[in-house]
C-alpha cells in the first residue's frame, strides 16, 4: 500500500482526507504514463520501469558542477573544463539528468497544483541517487531553495519543498523548510543574462535558523539548476553561518546555454 502524502499545505490536507477512498478505488499508477505500478513499502509514488529508465541519465557528470563530462575526462577528476576556473563554494552537484525530454515534462508537471505525486516520484529517484553517491556521506539537513512569498501564495506551494520533504523522509534526516528566507523581490532569473544573475540574487537570501548550521552537512534541494547563481548565493550564506559542507541536489541540470537559476 502507498504511504499517505505528507501535509505541507491545504491541498495536501485535502489529498490526505481522500486518501483511503483513493486507495480503494484507484490502483497505483505511474504519475507520468499511468502504467499500473506496485510502489515499495513506505513510498508515496513511483515511476514505472520505462519512465524511470528514461528519466535517469547514465552519462557521466562532473562531480563539482553537475554538467556532462566531455570525452577524455574521468569521473575521478575533481572538475571539468566548464568549472575548472570557477570559484564554487558548494562541494558538489547531484542531478538526475538534463532539463530536457521526459525529465523536463516531469518538472513542469510537478509545479502544477495536481503535481504532488509527480514531485514525490521524482524525489524518490533523486533520493536514491543521493544515497548511492559514494563521495557524499552523513547528510545532516535537507534545505529547499525558497521562493518569494507572493509566488508561493499564487502557486500554493514551493516545488523545491515538495522534493526536499520526500528526500529527507527517504534519507531519514532533518527537513528544514523554513531555514532560508528571501529578503526582497528579485527579477526572474530566466529574464536575465548570466552576468546579471549573480547581481540579481546578491543579498537576496537570509538564514533564518543559524543555530542549526554549525558543523552540518547540508543538502540544498531545487528542481532545476542552470547558471548556479541562486545556489551559489545560498551556499555562501550557509557557510558563513557555520555549515561545514553544502551539496546541491537538483532534479535537472540545464544544458549549457539554457536560462534559469
Amino acid at each position: 500500500m502507498r504511504t499517505p502524502p505528507q501535509i505541507t499545505n491545504w491541498r495536501d490536507l485535502t489529498n490526505w482526507a481522500i486518501w483511503p477512498w483513493r486507495e480503494l478505488l484507484l490502483p497505483a499508477a505511474c504519475p507520468l504514463c499511468l502504467t499500473a505500478t506496485e510502489p515499495s513499502a513506505g513510498i508515496t509514488a513511483e515511476y514505472c520501469d520505462a519512465c524511470r529508465e528514461e528519466l535517469i541519465s547514465v552519462e557521466p557528470r562532473c562531480r563539482r558542477c553537475g554538467n556532462h563530462l566531455s570525452p577524455g575526462h574521468s569521473l575521478a577528476d575533481e572538475r571539468c573544463d566548464l568549472c575548472r576556473d570557477m570559484r564554487l563554494r558548494w562541494e558538489g552537484v547531484i542531478a538526475l539528468g538534463d532539463h530536457a525530454g521526459l525529465l523536463q515534462q516531469a518538472i513542469i508537471a510537478a509545479k502544477s497544483a495536481k503535481g504532488a505525486t509527480v514531485a514525490a516520484a521524482t524525489a524518490q529517484l533523486l533520493a536514491t541517487k543521493v544515497a548511492e553517491t559514494d563521495w557524499l556521506k552523513n547528510v545532516d539537513l535537507v534545505i529547499p531553495t525558497p521562493i518569494y512569498w507572493l509566488r508561493r501564495i499564487r502557486r500554493g506551494f514551493n516545488p523545491a519543498e515538495r522534493l526536499g520533504s520526500e528526500i529527507a523522509k527517504r534519507l531519514n534526516v532533518k527537513f528544514c523548510p523554513h531555514a532560508l528566507k528571501i529578503t526582497r523581490m528579485m527579477r526572474k532569473q530566466s529574464d536575465l543574462r548570466i552576468t546579471a544573475r549573480r547581481a540579481n540574487v546578491r543579498g537576496g537570501f537570509r538564514v533564518r535558523t543559524p543555530h542549526l548550521l554549525p558543523g552540518a552537512t547540508v543538502l540544498l534541494v531545487d528542481d532545476v539548476m542552470t547558471s548556479g547563481a541562486t545556489a551559489a548565493e545560498i551556499t555562501s550564506k550557509m557557510l558563513k553561518s557555520g555549515a561545514a559542507r553544502v551539496i546541491v541536489a537538483v532534479a535537472a541540470r540545464a544544458p549549457r546555454g539554457e536560462t534559469g537559476n
